[in-house]
């Protein structure tokens, strides 16, 4: 989410050059500038931060998959492996994840409404699967389309929309950062004083409910 504003406003800095110079300024050619020495390095700095946060979040997201069984005494809809390989496999990638995390939210939901009687009746943390899965897919999708234009650019007009496009992707990234970290939150809420429960022979051991996110 930090790499992401950053390169939001080393974005905004490089649309303000291009604007300043001739549309057809063969940027690649011209000298560089302030501008695009900070909209590079702002780029390189969000593909090492999405690489980091993308490992971290498939472990967290392959663990919580696992617990489900834990939680529900039941085999998952899908194999563990698949926490994983949904995001790397084409065009499962585009629903599998969202499915899986779909699963792990409804189990855990509906196991803390139904076992433990000190909730029942109270509101349990806000379901985001759906919001989160939409801005991720969109982010992605916008990210895409600005690759491709800049990938044909070579002058400053031709690369202003790219420029926006990744702009505006970077934007959705960041909401969908944050709806991904209150997802997280609420999901490791469910799921700990259930599995705490489960390991102490049942939920009268879990812990006291943590509340609406």
């Amino acid at each position: 989410m930090i790499a992401d504003l950053v390169a939001v406003c080393a974005e905004l800095f490089y649309l303000d050059y291009l604007r300043s110079i001739p549309g057809s300024t063969n940027v690649a050619e011209s000298e560089l500038v302030a501008s695009e020495l900070f909209n590079f390095l702002s780029a390189a700095g969000q593909v090492a931060a999405h690489a980091v946060t993308a490992v971290l979040f498939v472990k967290w997201f392959r663990q919580a998959y696992v617990n489900v069984t834990a939680v529900t005494g039941r085999l998952t809809d899908y194999s563990s492996r698949w926490a994983i390989l949904g995001f790397f496999v084409p065009f499962v990638n585009l629903v599998r994840p969202r499915r899986i995390m779909r699963e792990i939210w409804d189990s855990a939901e509906a196991k803390w409404i139904a076992d433990d009687p000190r909730v029942a009746g109270r509101p349990v943390p806000a379901d985001k699967v759906n919001l989160w899965w939409g801005l991720l897919l969109s982010a992605t999708i916008l990210s895409n389309i600005a690759g491709r234009i800049a990938t044909k650019a070579t002058t400053a007009q031709q690369l202003i929309p790219a420029t926006m496009f990744y702009l505006i992707a970077d934007c959705v990234d960041v909401a969908a950062a944050i709806v991904a970290i209150v997802l997280v939150r609420s999901v490791t809420q469910l799921q700990y004083p259930l599995l705490a429960g489960a390991d102490a022979g049942g939920l009268d051991a879990a812990q006291p409910d943590p509340g609406p996110v």
